[in-house]
């Protein structure tokens, strides 16, 4: 009975691991490129080329974070490894991509790929998404096809290959998605025949991180002929990723590493119709707004100022360069940098901007596990700006763990811009209620609950008149709560917790 009863346990944990494959539909493979780059036999010498990809998966469970790898193979039954290195490219609300790392080296059970990381050999890496409520998940992944011994007889030259996701949660893959439709791999060293391809730079004006997809039709729809990202953030200012030795040709790396809003892309040579449309796209998948479309991002002939895209018959050391796209207006400030360090228990915010013209201010916002971004103070302009302005912020009270932070930067007209997000992880001591920011309108507190419940906040004068009480629902963790001030006499008075165990604590405040 007892070795009957270990089987059954032993088949029941085979099953609850066994991995599964998941087809992606056609409907959600929502930016999918007809081509890509064959890497070639030897990455020494692979002129390779970086893509990305729009996808949706669902069927995941909801609210949930995952591990995640990407890859590519022509195995349309593979639910193991996918080979090819990969970008992560996070997915928030933001507009830039803010591409935060590469590793050709995965594992599930691996650490992190976080803070502009560049993994060639050695130690692997994962990356994370978070699924929504209906258990689904929409982003932008991106890959470098390669032609190494990994990926031997999985991506061949001239070969159709399917666009992989593997998913865990802990130490292991237990999903893995996969496109219904194939992507090309192309090879300039085939000049001539279906294989051949020529490269193509573009120029914009629309930013850093964008993601761009080139049409063989003017309307934009349908699969692109190949989409990629704009300045690959490798620029030894605006970013860490030095990509000279993960895609190493001689021609399209240089025009676009560093270079604000420029990118590079294959067209095959057999495209008889030429490129009729450049979309460029947000984060959230929304198309940025260009001031000179539709006249300056479609062509009716496949000719961009006269230069043509049709039947081009080149290779990587000849490319079409094609005309500047516009973005909308632009805040008169560019910001070149902008990260985080601990120090003891502070964090402190650095970051440098450039091109700065009535510029009025900067707020910081952070966020924690919530991802609800508080304002915990402001920054002024400098007062004459110069080519490279370097600005500091302080945040003496951290959230323990996870601080994600943003820029706002503000003009002297009111208009505003939010900047990209990062993230500074800090070890702060846990203090069951200390004070996060403070305004003439309000006092925002940081509460921490050892169980969810509801607990009572309360805000009292120095002689015991009890000034705010509200009920406040509580889960285990970090809690922002906030106290409305507007209109009260400044004055010293107490602010109390009471949380759902029964625990009291106090802060004494002046407002």
């Amino acid at each position: 009975m007892k070795k009957l009863y270990a089987v059954c346990l032993s088949l029941l944990s085979a099953f609850s691991f066994a991995q599964a494959q998941t087809l992606i539909p056609v409907t959600d493979e929502l930016v999918l490129p007809q081509y890509a780059y064959y890497g070639g036999t030897s990455i020494s010498n692979t002129n390779r080329l970086p893509f990305v990809v729009r996808l949706k998966l669902s069927g995941l469970t909801a609210n949930t974070t995952y591990r995640y790898m990407v890859g590519l193979s022509n195995n349309p039954s593979l639910t193991t490894q996918a080979p090819g290195p990969m970008y992560r490219i996070n997915n928030g609300s933001g507009t830039a991509g803010f591409i935060t790392g590469y590793t050709a080296v995965k594992a599930i059970n691996s650490s992190e790929l976080i803070g502009d990381t560049l993994i060639t050999s050695g130690v692997s890496r994962h990356a994370k998404f978070t699924t929504d409520a209906a258990g689904e998940y929409t982003g932008w992944f991106a890959t470098v096809p390669i032609g190494t011994a990994a990926a031997a007889g999985q991506q061949p030259n001239g070969g159709d290959v399917y666009f992989y996701i593997n998913v865990g949660l802990t130490t292991s893959i237990t999903q893995t998605f996969r496109t219904t439709s194939t992507i090309k791999l192309l090879d300039y060293s085939s000049v001539a025949g279906s294989s051949g391809c020529t490269g193509l730079i573009g120029t914009s004006d629309v930013g850093n991180e964008r993601m761009v997809a080139i049409y063989d039709n003017e309307a934009g729809t349908g699969r692109p002929l190949y989409s990629t990202f704009t300045e690959n953030n490798n620029n030894t200012v605006t970013g860490n990723l030095n990509e000279g030795n993960i895609w190493v040709n001689p021609v399209l790396y240089p025009a676009v590493d560093g270079v604000s809003g420029s990118w590079a892309a294959i067209i095959p040579n057999s495209l008889t119709g030429g490129v009729k449309a450049i979309n460029f796209y947000n984060t959230d998948g929304t198309l940025v707004p260009l001031s000179n479309a539709p006249a300056a991002n479609t062509s009716t002939d496949g000719k961009w100022n006269g230069v043509a895209t049709a039947s081009p018959a080149g290779d990587s050391t000849a490319p079409i360069v094609i005309n500047s796209i516009q973005g909308a207006a632009q805040l008169p400030v560019t910001l070149v940098s902008f990260k985080g360090q601990v120090v003891k228990e502070a964090v402190k915010l650095l970051w440098a901007t450039a091109n700065e013209i009535n510029n009025k201010q900067f707020e910081v916002y952070r966020a924690g596990r919530d991802g609800s971004f508080l304002l915990i103070g402001k920054v002024n302009a400098v007062a004459n700006p110069v080519s490279l302005n370097k600005y500091e912020f302080t945040d003496q009270q951290p959230l323990h763990g996870a601080n994600y932070y943003q820029l706002k930067q503000v003009d002297k007209d009111g208009t505003a811009k939010m900047h990209k997000t990062i993230l500074v992880n800090a070890a702060q001591q846990k203090q069951v209620l200390r004070m996060v920011a403070q305004s003439s309108e309000e006092i925002v507190l940081a509460i921490q609950a050892t169980e969810n419940g509801t607990g009572t906040v309360s805000f009292t004068d120095m002689q015991g008149r009890v000034l705010y009480s509200r009920q406040v629902a509580l889960q285990a963790g970090d809690n922002m709560i906030r106290i409305p001030v507007q209109g009260m006499a400044k004055q010293m008075g107490v602010i109390s917790i009471m949380s759902p165990n029964a625990e009291r604590a106090t802060l004494k405040v002046v407002q």
